[in-house]
């Protein structure tokens, strides 16, 4: 309702007749000096009208009723002063809004010399079948032409002026509407909406109405005037008045263009109604009379400027729509920046708890680690001297300690025949305990050689975790190697097939301790993945290392099983494992410390069924030149 009064007070303003605006309830929202003359009043007194307090007591609900069913028919009534004097009048009424919290009606109202129809009790007239006195009942001498034509003009602007499409955004939309109404206001040929380009060097045609037709010709849209070919059209413009050119094809303004328009399309009279935006001249609403001449009278000059003002205002809420759309967009940028914001400190937050995490893990893991290694060292130690294996760094100290039973059986054989039954059984006892004592150190190297690999893993985990990157040169081929014959137990044990394809750079720049951890780690999780396999496929490992344009490429594929989906998610998890006690889970995370050590990329690629293919990435900056 709100783009509807002002609207409506510039036609008010323009109007020699009365015009209201009222509700359901008889408040006047909206009235020009005309109808406040027509009550004996003036617009500047304060006092508030109740539009039905101005009409006989019955006619509230028969006029209510008119103007929701019958609107496009004018009525009579008897209007009562504030004074108490009765004025006869014609009204031109229709419902200006009509919804679930309100109603509101507008009306033009022409006064009449004298009631036709009148009841002798100054009531309304009963001759229509809502108990209005229609039009009919007029004399047509009493109604003169300009009445009519200012009632169909007002009634169009006023739907014009309610419609949602003016203040939609839709400028063509809009368009299409004005220009319509344009032409049935002013029975004219054509309407046309111009707009300027920015130096104003040129006008464009953006929409056209032909009224013959009843149609929108989109045959002109687009069609191009210049100002150098019309300068005087353009200079009648900038002048930012209304171009009123009863005699198009002589007046100074629109002469120019008589022969390449006027005179092939019939137009006679034409009438311009500049279009300003923001203060601005923006271009012109233009209206063309075909056949006889066309005298534009100031009623028609009025009703293209209100026409004019209804395309500024199509333009305000094309230009109101692109703000709130930029604001829109603005404010979905500014919720998506502070989400990603969110996003990034809760990320941050996170990986300064997990490295605060993972440096105590690898602090208190190293520490751990450490002294496990020392005491299952001394274990080992031990028992390897009790079973008469020596040690790796003084294989001299050995005590064959399990020579015990060979020695008991030699002092037995010697003194058998000494020796009573007793002293015989007892021997027996004390050799069958030396088998036992044999076999169980046997069984405790296993597991203390187990929790030995388990520390070292520990350990390099946490040493890696705060490693710096190595600047020494590594020598892979040899260290591929080495491994491989590290590895060769399980791998012969599990009769495995080893491809190795061996073309990548001879050096790499880095610690021969990282390269060989994550090699290491990948080559025994793909040997522990076909250690697990139940039948007889053959078990293969593919060994990849060679150049690629963005540096060195290890890759390690098996033919396995597979790594199931839920635990894929899971895979740099530390000491996540599904193989059991004696797996601490450590191996992918380092070689993903590796990896990152180093600004390389690991990848891991598999498909329950399809085998496991994990390659590295290491940069080109890693590989060291050979001289």
């Amino acid at each position: 309702m709100s783009s509807v009064l002002p609207s409506f007070q510039r036609m008010a303003e323009a109007s020699p007749l009365p015009m209201v605006i009222w509700d359901e309830s008889g408040a006047i929202y909206e009235a020009n000096e005309a109808f406040y003359q027509l009550l004996g009043m003036t617009a500047s007194v304060p006092t508030k009208l109740n539009y039905w307090e101005l009409t006989p007591v019955l006619q509230k609900q028969l006029e209510i009723n008119h103007l929701l069913s019958r609107e496009h028919e004018p009525y009579e009534k008897e209007l009562c002063t504030p004074s108490g004097k009765q004025r006869s009048v014609r009204v031109d009424g229709f419902t200006l809004e009509r919804s679930d919290e309100r109603m509101l009606f507008a009306a033009i109202l022409r006064p009449l010399s004298r009631r036709t129809s009148a009841n002798s009790d100054g009531g309304i007239s009963a001759s229509s079948d809502d108990g209005l006195a229609p039009l009919s009942s007029v004399s047509t001498d009493e109604q003169g032409e300009r009445e009519r034509v200012l009632r169909r003009q007002n009634e169009l602007l006023f739907r014009l002026a309610r419609s949602p499409i003016v203040s939609s955004g839709d400028f063509v939309a809009a368009a299409r509407d004005i220009t319509e109404v344009a032409a049935r206001g002013l029975q004219v040929s054509r309407a046309s909406i111009w707009i300027f380009d920015q130096p104003r060097k040129r006008i464009v045609c953006q929409m056209l109405y032909e009224l013959t037709a009843g149609k929108h010709d989109d045959r002109f849209v687009g069609m191009t005037l210049l100002a150098s070919e019309y300068p005087a059209y353009f200079r009648a413009l900038s002048e930012e008045r209304t171009v009123v050119a009863d005699d198009a094809r002589r007046h100074p303004a629109t002469q120019e263009f008589c022969e390449s328009y006027l005179e092939p399309q019939g137009i006679v009279s034409m009438l311009e109604a500049p279009l300003l935006h923001k203060g601005e001249l923006v271009g012109v609403l233009c209206h063309e009379h075909c056949g006889e001449q066309r005298s534009w009278t100031q009623d028609d000059v009025s009703f293209a400027t209100h026409l004019a003002d209804l395309v500024e205002r199509a333009m305000e809420a094309v230009d109101r729509t692109v703000v709130e759309r930029a604001l829109h967009q603005l404010n979905r940028e500014l919720e998506q920046r502070i989400d990603d914001r969110a996003r990034q400190l809760e990320e941050a937050t996170e990986l300064v708890l997990r490295l605060q995490k993972e440096r105590t893990e690898a602090q208190m893991a190293a520490g751990f680690a450490q002294e496990m290694q020392n005491a299952l060292r001394s274990a080992r130690t031990v028992i390897n001297k009790v079973m008469g294996r020596g040690s790796d760094d003084d294989p001299e100290s050995s005590e064959p300690a399990t020579q015990l039973r060979t020695l008991l059986q030699e002092i037995y054989q010697r003194l058998a025949e000494r020796l009573d039954q007793s002293t015989i059984e007892q021997f027996s006892v004390a050799m069958q305990h030396a088998e036992v004592l044999s076999e169980a150190f046997t069984a405790l190297l296993r597991p203390v050689e187990q929790a030995l690999k388990i520390t070292r893993e520990i350990s390099e985990y946490s040493l890696i975790g705060r490693a710096r990157p190595g600047h020494e040169v590594c020598v892979m081929i040899p260290l591929i190697q080495s491994i491989y014959e590290e590895l060769q137990p399980i791998i012969e044990q599990n009769q495995i097939r080893m491809i190795f394809d061996l073309h990548g750079p001879l050096q790499l720049y880095g610690a021969e301790l990282h390269y060989r951890a994550a090699i290491r780690n990948l080559l025994a999780n793909a040997c522990e993945a076909l250690a697990e396999l139940s039948d007889d496929r053959q078990r293969r490992i593919f060994f990849r290392y060679y150049s690629v344009p963005a540096g060195a490429l290890i890759s390690v594929e098996d033919n396995g099983d597979g790594i199931q989906d839920e635990t894929r998610q899971r895979l740099f998890e530390p000491f996540y494992s599904t193989k059991g006690r004696s797996h601490t889970g450590l191996g992918l995370p380092i070689v993903r410390k590796v990896a990152n050590l180093y600004d390389g990329q690991l990848d891991i690629d598999s498909r329950p069924g399809e085998g496991t293919r994990a390659r590295i990435l290491l940069p080109l900056k890693q590989v060291a030149p050979v001289y």
